[in-house]
């Protein structure tokens, strides 16, 4: 329960804005391929590319005819969010484009929360484990194409993107091509590439240090200050984020108390999950099976949790009380 607020804290209140704050602006040359990857990725969302419903002003900028395939949920199994692989031939890209987490489908909450801090280790570094098994899961189904597609069109780079979940997949899936260029017909490096839309965290800092040069983390970032809310609307934003994610929230919180995370106690479908360990079993003196919520005293409403966990500063942003206490 613990975590799963610290979680659910960050998703309402901090972004990866707040990360990338000092860093430096990207140059018209390093953004120039952003918008079109962003189009690409919002295909995705269409049933048919053909008769698109949701189609932006100018369109996708996707030919139907050069789209190579495109897998939804029954296609991958749940272990993958959905996406397409096109083939921009005005570009010189081969792209596999990846969309964000899908608030309806329990197998993209099943994926974001199947990790614990240290959990897998890569290449001398950490990364989200759910993450990298979906990204292990769209290269096998996808290895041969890709593999076709690299030799045929020598001269193409081989990009990866994705928004948000997709991101973190695109972004751990980049890593493992680079590492097994091999299944690729010994694919150059320079030529894999990926652009992290909005990106999840999905490695530890060393991994994003050496990987640099084929990642690149697409966050937005505004200096200019006569773009600033105002303090009041500021505070009602805020209010009105956590209104309209509150259901979200609710919904997952139920699903995490359903798969047992952060202690899981009963075994999940999408595994690798913790299961309470023999100790906490004697301490706790009870069946293992009925899970930490079955202890707890009462459950409390979202409005509840948030007025205990959190508090306002002076700006009027809602921060996390410290000590942070959890009953």
């Amino acid at each position: 329960m613990k975590l799963f607020t610290l979680w659910a804290w960050k998703r309402c209140l901090h972004t990866a804005g707040h990360d990338s704050e000092t860093w430096g602006l990207a140059t018209a040359e390093e953004f120039e391929p952003v918008p079109r990857l962003c189009r690409y990725i919002l295909a995705v969302y269409e049933d048919d590319l053909r008769h698109p419903l949701w189609e932006p002003p100018r369109g996708y900028g996707i030919d139907p005819d050069c789209l190579v395939l495109k897998k939804n949920y029954e296609d991958t199994h749940g272990q993958a969010p959905t996406y397409l692989l096109y083939l921009d031939h005005a570009h010189a890209d081969i792209v596999l484009a990846i969309r964000g987490l899908n608030l309806a489908k329990e197998s993209d909450y099943a994926v974001l929360l199947d990790n614990k801090l240290g959990k897998r280790k890569f290449d001398g570094g950490y990364v989200h484990n759910g993450l990298l098994k979906a990204a292990g899961c769209v290269l096998n189904a996808e290895c041969d194409i890709l593999r076709e597609l690299v030799e045929k069109y020598p001269n193409y780079t081989l990009t990866f993107t994705g928004h948000s979940l997709g991101s973190g997949v695109a972004a751990l899936l980049t890593m493992v091509v680079v590492q097994n260029r091999d299944r690729l017909g010994n694919i150059d490096r320079a030529r894999v590439r990926c652009y992290a839309i909005a990106p999840a965290r999905c490695m530890s800092l060393n991994l994003a240090v050496r990987y640099a040069d084929v990642i690149n983390s697409v966050l937005m970032q505004e200096k200019d200050h006569t773009f600033e809310i105002p303090p009041k609307q500021r505070m009602e934003r805020q209010e009105s984020l956590i209104k309209e994610h509150s259901e979200e929230y609710k919904a997952a919180l139920r699903r995490a108390v359903t798969l047992a995370v952060p202690h899981a106690f009963s075994p999940s479908q999408y595994g690798t999950f913790d299961e309470k360990d023999d100790e906490d079993s004697q301490q706790s003196g009870g069946d293992s099976s009925t899970g930490s919520s079955a202890r707890s005293k009462g459950r409390e409403n979202w409005d509840e949790l948030i007025e205990r966990l959190f508090e306002r500063d002076q700006s009027g942003d809602m921060v996390l009380k410290k000590p942070l206490i959890v009953d």
